[in-house]
């Protein structure tokens, strides 16, 4: 076992579990000084994923930052609690993200299929 307040200990060459996750917590700890009991917090509270937490700004520079580096193509919201995180996102998150052009004021369509800018199928059954 490691002590949870010492260092993070350094990564063995290999492992069974997500080798990029493992990668991605160790330079984290490495370049913030984080402890083992600090990546165990972080881990227990953002469920594993990537956990962006501060101002409207500063959490809309990490999704900025995100897609710029081509990291992602799309984020999934996990809210900490409901009801309530959703609707702070929208209301806070999304208009600077719209300033900075990265996310949509309006769309062209009202189906899934307009937004892609793919043709409406014919009706097979029509005669």
């Amino acid at each position: 076992a490691f002590p949870m307040d010492a260092p993070f200990p350094l990564l063995p060459d290999s492992t069974t579990g997500t080798q990029t996750y493992a990668k991605i917590m160790y330079a984290k700890a490495q370049r913030e000084g984080l402890t083992l009991r600090d990546i165990h917090d972080l881990f227990a509270m953002s469920r594993g994923y990537l956990l962006a937490v501060g101002t409207p700004p500063q959490v809309a520079d990490v999704i900025e930052e995100w897609v710029a580096s081509r990291a992602c193509d799309g984020f999934m919201l996990t809210p900490a609690f409901f009801p309530g995180e959703f609707e702070v996102f929208c209301d806070l998150v999304v208009p600077e993200l719209q300033r900075r052009g990265l996310f949509r004021r309006d769309y062209a369509g009202t189906t899934l299929r307009s937004h892609f800018g793919l043709p409406v199928p014919g009706n097979r059954f029509a005669r």
